[in-house]
């Protein structure tokens, strides 16, 4: 069931692409919507392309690298998209440039290969995002978005950023809570449960009206 909820990912990002005809287009577009209802159309266009696939390549549907400056060797990527043993890719570290050459350069070998696009991700919760990724927009730290309305704004400025490089999984927010913000120190929305609840769900909410798969994390 998992191989499906990611390869249906794949698909729905895949439908940001260009058709072959305007009709095309207009029913295969998909979004997040879709993807989080009952949308027929989308669920047979899955099971259509799933019951295609041989069990290596559904067991790669559930299965993400890491590349970039703190991620496996771009070879090593390389080669384990050449044989079709990975599903999306994590961009771990670098500069926006860095990013988006790596996101063209291994989803072109994927696609060239006859293999499903891949599911591209990041790490960009606000605390680490600017760290992660050379020259994006200065974002606070998530300890410091205490408000909704600056919480939708940092998700939208994020989201906006991920988009322009190809990325459409986040791995964020960060929805722990510790007495004094001992654990995770800055990258929490604090130690009230009904804050944090709050940010958390307006964080979610906005990446995911951006076009954006969010993420709660951590789960122990």
């Amino acid at each position: 069931m998992t191989g499906k909820y990611l390869l249906l990912s794949s698909l729905l990002f895949l439908s940001c692409g260009t058709p072959s005809n305007k009709s095309e287009k207009k029913s295969m577009q998909f979004s997040l919507d879709d993807f989080y209802s009952e949308n027929e159309q989308l669920s047979a266009r899955v099971e259509e392309v799933f019951q295609k696939l041989d069990a290596k390549s559904r067991i790669a549907q559930m299965i993400v690298v890491a590349a970039g400056v703190n991620g496996k060797p771009t070879k090593t990527v390389e080669e384990l998209i050449r044989k079709n043993t990975v599903g999306g890719v994590l961009m771990l570290g670098g500069d926006k440039r860095l990013i988006l050459k790596l996101k063209h350069q291994f989803d072109s070998l994927s696609l060239k290969n006859g293999f499903l696009p891949l599911l591209f991700s990041s790490d960009a919760e606000p605390s680490l995002f600017n760290r992660k990724i050379k020259g994006t927009k200065i974002v606070p730290n998530t300890i410091d978005l205490l408000t909704v309305a600056k919480c939708d704004s940092v998700a939208r400025i994020i989201s906006e950023e991920l988009l322009s490089m190809g990325i459409m999984h986040n791995y964020a927010p960060v929805v722990d809570m510790s007495a004094s913000n001992e654990a995770i120190t800055n990258r929490t929305f604090g130690s009230d449960p009904a804050q944090v609840i709050s940010l958390s769900s307006s964080f979610i909410n906005t990446t995911q009206k951006q076009g954006v798969v969010a993420t709660a994390k951590h789960f122990p």
